[in-house]
């Protein structure tokens, strides 16, 4: 780092003085952990920014996404917060981010491999689409009703049972695949997520009285 510094200054792309003032303290920034004050700012900032690169009209996010960035401890800093508004900002249908376009990762490392699923069009078209999330997490909170019912209900013989069967040979080697190839997205249709969605929005319509 020095020598980079050292050779901007020879260049001119560092005031030598200015160098020399600033040399002389220390400077010591707070993490976006302990800034978090500042993240309805930053994201402001993020999606004026993003909006103009891709060109394309998102001013905001819900007050669950914002729940959500807020309730995150940032590992990565700013950088990983503009990234993760950079993926909400090509999953969003309208002018506002949703929580459920909110995703995040652990940064990359510069020697470590990944790929990222959310750049190829097949997958972002699916993750824009009207079916997802909440077709997919009826379609996995009805598939949980049927496979229990048939657990409980059916064959007592571990054998004869079909839903045991699937279970414990297709259907948990299924789950592990899944997990591994595409966890977050997973997280985002998950049955057992989807009921406790349930819940909350049920307890938001019924107002119980204050005692």
């Amino acid at each position: 780092m020095s020598e980079d510094i050292a050779s901007s200054i020879e260049k001119g792309k560092i005031d030598k003085n200015l160098y020399n003032i600033l040399g002389k303290n220390f400077y010591q920034l707070k993490t976006l952990r302990n800034q978090k004050r500042s993240i309805p700012m930053l994201v402001k900032h993020f999606l004026e920014k993003i909006s103009k690169e891709l060109h394309k009209d998102v001013k905001n996010v819900s007050d669950d996404a914002m729940g959500r960035l807020m309730s995150y401890d940032w590992p990565g800093n700013v950088m990983e917060l503009e990234n993760v508004l950079r993926r909400a900002v090509i999953l969003a249908k309208g002018n506002i981010i949703t929580a459920e376009q909110i995703f995040f990762g652990i940064p990359k490392g510069e020697k470590k491999w990944s790929f990222n699923i959310l750049t190829l069009n097949a997958i972002k078209g699916f993750l824009q689409s009207k079916f997802y999330p909440q077709g997919l997490q009826i379609l996995s909170s009805a598939f949980l009703i049927i496979i229990l019912c048939m657990l409980l209900l059916g064959h007592k013989g571990g054998l004869l049972n079909f839903a045991n069967v699937f279970f414990w040979s297709a259907g948990l080697f299924g789950i592990y695949l899944i997990t591994l190839i595409s966890g977050r997205l997973f997280c985002g249709i998950c049955p057992f997520a989807s009921a406790g969605d349930l819940i909350q929005r049920f307890k938001s319509l019924v107002h119980l009285p204050i005692s």
